[in-house]
């Protein structure tokens, strides 16, 4: 940059007058001359598929982010795709297989497999499923022996993954018995509890989220090994329950209080725990729905109890757990009382049902959140005094003008209710305006 003082040569022009040399013709500096620590701060602000881009402009581009293009690999598990493997044993050896995996399908495969330096930077796996395939596409008898294959080739990437952190794994999930977990390993998604997923379950330690995606047959509970939840934080599930017949009704009671006390001994450390239980059940047993929704929520009730550490409840099955005529905002009121009543650590509570639907798009997805009133001090004296009671506040979601009444109840007037719904609910920004609490306030509907 050159610098001319140009104000005693022509008048009126300041003193730091600057004039810039015009840029070279043949400049040479392009984004990769930049320090590696603001190359690594351009990829907050792009999409993966930038990232991915960015990586293939030349070989030191190639390495300052293959870090991050290979944090996240999707693995698509398709038994159609390997004609080749009926031609192996099904034991064959990962270098054994390797010679066979050609074409852009096996990519993220191969490049996992071939370059140790690829595994160690992967952080999330997941293996997506896909439907079954026609009998001309693949033939079934060489299903399981192609589905072999592919398990040696997931267990190789595993064991060979030591900073792996998340796994998902699919409905037909491959066989993972005999894996190497990885200490890294934190949370893992998988379908069902499969036989041969269980199995290599037995060698897991040390993970802290664990979810289940299809619903789990409760009288299985005992399928999850005690040594695998020791350290489960956050636990995520739908049980099913098969009650078929009238005489089935108490032994299914007699699993519920069994399943309580399993699922607590076998998960001491939840802080976060998803839950719900479905039955299948005849119409002839209509009548008695009433006798096993109790029994359920006496499962839970005790289930709280007995995790001492649990933070956070949420029930699954909500439009499955009230019977028609008693699914009003008092009755989800007191069932939250209570649960809040049976554990002292339990600051909220969600009732939610993601298959809910109604012609109402409000309640298009049901999701009602409950949180235990902390603040006694800021309260109304009546308030003050319920809170320091054993049964603690506990107050809805102030958006859901469904459960406006229960504030009303508890707090008086529009103006009161409002200003316990920002002082109790200090992270909602969407709190309801003053005009529209006084159009519901019980006073003002009885003029």
């Amino acid at each position: 940059m050159a610098t001319w003082f140009l104000g005693d040569i022509i008048p009126g022009v300041p003193d730091d007058y600057t004039i810039i040399d015009p840029p070279r013709e043949r400049a040479t500096t392009t984004i990769l001359d930049l320090p590696i620590e603001l190359l690594y701060k351009i990829t907050k602000y792009c999409k993966f598929a930038d990232i991915v881009a960015l990586s293939t402009l030349c070989r030191y581009s190639y390495t300052v982010y293959f870090d991050q293009v290979y944090s996240l690999v999707p693995i698509c598990v398709r038994a159609s795709k390997l004609p080749w493997a009926d031609a192996l044993k099904e034991d064959a050896s990962v270098d054994e297989i390797l010679p066979h995996l050609r074409g852009g399908y096996f990519t993220n495969i191969t490049r996992l497999l071939r370059r140790p330096e690829h595994r160690r930077a992967l952080q999330t796996l997941l293996i997506c499923d896909v439907p079954s395939e026609t009998a001309n596409m693949c033939s079934i008898f060489n299903e399981d022996h192609r589905r072999a294959i592919l398990s040696t080739l997931v267990r190789e990437i595993i064991s060979g993954a030591p900073n792996l952190q998340h796994l998902v794994l699919p409905k037909n999930a491959p066989n993972l018995t005999g894996v190497i977990w990885p200490n890294s390993l934190k949370s893992l998604k998988v379908y069902t509890t499969g036989q041969n997923t269980r199995r290599a379950f037995r060698t897991l330690n040390g993970l802290e989220r664990f979810s289940v995606v299809a619903g789990v047959d409760i009288a299985s509970v005992r399928s999850i090994p005690l040594r695998f939840g020791q350290s489960i934080q956050v636990f995520s599930c739908t049980w099913r329950a098969h009650v078929l017949w009238r005489r089935e009704i108490d032994a299914y009671i007699t699993i519920l209080g069994n399943f309580a006390q399993y699922l607590a001994d076998a998960m001491p450390s939840l802080k976060r725990l998803e839950i719900g239980i479905v039955e299948d059940f005849l119409p002839d047993l209509q009548h008695d729905q009433e006798r096993m929704i109790k029994a359920k929520h006496q499962c839970y009730l005790n289930l709280v109890e007995k995790l001492t550490k649990i933070q956070e409840f949420t029930l699954l099955t909500f439009t499955n757990d009230f019977l028609y005529e008693s699914n009003t905002p008092i009755q989800h009121w007191e069932f939250v009382r209570r649960l809040g009543t049976a554990s002292g650590t339990l600051d909220c509570i969600q009732l939610r049902d993601p298959g809910f639907r109604h012609f109402n798009t409000v309640l298009k997805e049901l999701n009602i959140v409950w949180k235990r009133a902390h603040a006694p001090s800021l309260l109304s004296p009546v308030a003050t005094a319920c809170t320091t009671t054993a049964e603690s506040m506990w107050t809805p979601d102030p958006t859901r003008s469904y459960y406006w009444g229960i504030w009303f109840r508890e707090f008086g007037t529009a103006e009161e209710v409002q200003q316990m719904m920002k002082c109790l609910w200090s992270d909602k920004q969407d709190v309801p305006y003053l005009h529209l609490l006084k159009l519901c306030e019980p006073s003002s509907t009885a003029l």
